[in-house]
């Protein structure tokens, strides 16, 4: 059985995502000062959230299905699916130097 899930885009300062499954029927309440500007499917048990890229890309760890995803939040659209091992709880984000990024792909 596939479950499909979600992870919904409001504006605030600073942006601010949120994740609910169908699975669990998690309800998001949003306070009146935010406003839901998208939902898109994600992985399945999403949890930890995380913004990138200067807040253009959010990152999802999806427990369930051992992957994070990355959605764009301009697009309001997932743009990727890693799988990274048994069920990923949090999510940090480190800028990598360009250097190692090119060494990384140059020994693949």
């Amino acid at each position: 059985m596939r479950v499909l899930c979600q992870v919904t885009i409001c504006h605030a300062p600073p942006r601010l995502a949120q994740t609910s499954t169908k699975r669990t029927r998690n309800d998001i309440a949003l306070p009146p000062e935010l406003t839901l500007i998208a939902t898109v499917q994600v992985g399945d048990g999403p949890g930890w959230a995380e913004l990138a890229d200067h807040d253009r890309v959010c990152l999802i760890a999806n427990t369930r299905s051992d992957d994070v995803s990355f959605v764009s939040v301009a697009e309001h659209k997932e743009l990727a699916r890693l799988k990274v091992g048994d069920g990923p709880k949090h999510i940090n984000v480190t800028p990598i130097p360009l250097a190692v990024l090119e060494a990384f792909k140059a020994a693949r």
